[in-house]
Order: C-alpha cells, then structure tokens, then sequence
C-alpha cells in the first residue's frame, strides 16, 4: 500500500509542479480504493486511516488548485467602476470605455475617448494596464488621470501618487512616470512641450482637477485657489500646481506649510519627498538628503525612488562610501529594476 501511495504522490507532486502528463483524477481514486481493498486484512486501523488523511489532504490542494485564485469583480455605479479590490476608476462625462480583461490580479480597460482617474490599490502581483489608442499604461499601485484624444491622436497622463510605465509611440522602449508627473504625447507629433490639455478633455468632477501645467515660470498661469481653511489634500495640490508652473519658491512654502501643519498625514510624507526632489534638481544634495533621509525613516510609495535619489545626492555631496554602499544594497535587492540601473554606474 505504502508503494502505491507513494507512487500516486509523486504523480500529484509532479501535476502541481507542472512536470508530468494531466492527473487523472477519477484513476487516482480507483488506484487507492484498489490498494485499500487488496491491503486492508493486513493494514493496521491507524496505517489505514493515515493513509485516508494523506488522500483527504491531497484532494483539498488538488481542489485549491484548480480553482486557483478568485477574479476581481466590479459594478458600475455614478460615473465610476468600483472593483473587489478597493480599486476605483472615476469616469469624466462622454467618456467611452472598454472592459477587455478582468482576473485575480487586475484588469486591462481601453479608454476610446475622454477622461479617467484611476486609484489603483497597491497589491503584491497586481496587473492593470490601461489602454488609449497605440499607448498602453501598466500599473501596479497608484493615483493618476489618464485623457485620449482620438481626433488629436494624443494623450495625456497626469500623476498623483505612485508610478507608472507608458508604451507608445515616440516613447522608446518604456516612458517611467513617478508623482508628481505630468506626460502629453500625440502619436503623430510625438512628445508636447506643452502639456496642456485639449479642449475635448474634460475634467473630473468626482476626483481631484489635475493642475494645468504651463512651459515655464514667465507664463502668465492662475493660481488656484487655496481655500481659508485648506486640508492637506488642498496644501499638496497647490504645491504641485506651482511647481508644475515653474514657480519653485512657492511649491516649496507651501510644501513646508503642510509638514508643519499635518505632520502625520500622508501627503506630508509626499511633500517631504517632493521637497527632497526639488532640492536634488536644483543643485542643493545637502538639503536633498536631509529630506530623502526623513522620507525614508517613515516610508512610503515612493521609496524605491527616494532611495535612487539620495544615493545620487550622496555622491554629488561628496559622500562617496555611503553612495556605493547603498548603490550596492540596492542593486542586489533588486538587480533587473530600472532603479538599479540608474546607479550601477557609480560602481563601475
């Protein structure tokens, strides 16, 4: 019995890992009530009933298997589609949109034309790619709107928490956008110095309005309005408008006003990113790092990039040990990542 049970389990063994021919369950089961029945005068009650427990708990992985993991659902409701995963996709009026895979990890939805904002929960294997037209965007966990103009043949992706990956054309292999970003492309003309939106998109009334970016600080751009008693969502929202406007003193006052006012809150982790990124694009690593420091200590989306961030300040700052050390860590924790990329070069 022993031999036979042995040998079923290597059979089993080898399906679950892909190795061997299509397990034949109804055989199976044939195979060990044959062995029962030609052992059972010699079988001891507790042998006999070891052996039903192996055969019980075989069948259950068998039938988890199978089944594999349970797809997402979703429900249409007022504009937005709401799926089992706390994923939200917020629909601007006139907006058209195809459904074309939805399974355990994700969905890929098509925008033909119009306006989203999607909040995509951050999930270990989550799988959502969102299409327009030639571009696609993968995503993984994140906060962005995402326009098509099919006329223009253009989008436009607007990032607020996260990041994503668009493939398209005039892109190269992959275009890597981490918030605050903003990226119009036409598949025409190719990458827009002016990003602003056309016309025929229209904005969100359900989620945030993204800040219209202008090409520079000498354009004459509104402010938007920050309300008497402003949230942090206000506070990071005006910040990232006066960055985008090129007004860099303002974004980082108000940047300040809301680590002041709402330490604990999650758009003050964001703001003491962003803070530490405008300093590294302005030349300042020392201030750079103080606050890549302080970003990382509490954590958040957006380590991965902090991490390739302060690394690249440690070296301009002249803190070349440290620099290696952590371009080092980095690249053996995630060898293939685009971030580990972007610093192999300081070990070469």
């Amino acid at each position: 019995m022993s031999d036979e049970l042995t040998q079923l389990g290597e059979e089993v063994a080898q399906h679950l890992l892909r190795k061997g021919p299509r397990l034949d369950v109804d055989r199976g089961a044939e195979r060990l009530m044959r062995t029962r029945r030609s052992t059972a005068p010699r079988a001891s009650k507790p042998l006999v009933f070891a052996a039903l427990s192996m055969v019980a708990m075989v069948a259950v992985v068998l039938v988890l298997w199978w089944r594999g993991p349970t797809p997402l659902t979703y429900v249409v409701e007022h504009g937005s589609m709401q799926f089992s995963d706390g994923t939200v996709v917020r629909l601007a009026k006139d907006t058209s949109t195809q459904v074309k895979r939805v399974d355990a990890h994700g969905a890929e939805i098509e925008l033909t034309k119009g306006q989203l904002t999607a909040d995509v929960r951050t999930q270990p294997d989550a799988r959502w790619e969102l299409r327009a037209g030639p571009y696609a965007v993968q995503v993984t966990g994140t906060r962005f709107t995402m326009a098509w103009d099919p006329p223009a043949h253009r989008l436009t992706v607007v990032m607020y928490e996260g990041s994503v990956v668009v493939r398209g054309p005039h892109l190269g292999h992959a275009h890597a956008l981490t918030a605050p970003a903003r990226l119009a492309v036409s598949s025409s003309v190719g990458i827009l110095d002016d990003p602003a939106p056309s016309p025929a998109v229209a904005s969100v009334a359900t989620s945030p309005a993204p800040p219209r970016a202008v090409p520079s600080a000498s354009t004459s751009a509104p402010r938007p309005p920050i309300p008497p008693a402003p949230s942090a969502g206000d506070l990071l929202e005006a910040a990232q408008a006066a960055r985008l406007q090129g007004d860099a003193a303002r974004s980082r006052q108000l940047l300040q006003r809301l680590r002041t006012a709402f330490p604990q809150s999650v758009e003050a982790r964001t703001a003491t990113f962003m803070s530490g990124r405008m300093h590294f694009d302005a030349g300042h690593p020392a201030a750079a790092i103080s606050d890549l420091r302080a970003y990382l200590t509490q954590g958040g989306p957006f380590s991965d990039e902090a991490e390739v961030l302060l690394i690249l300040a440690l070296d301009d700052a002249g803190q070349v040990a440290e620099a290696k050390a952590r371009a080092k860590r980095l690249i053996e924790a995630r060898p293939n990542s685009a971030h580990a990329r972007r610093v192999q070069e300081l070990l070469e």
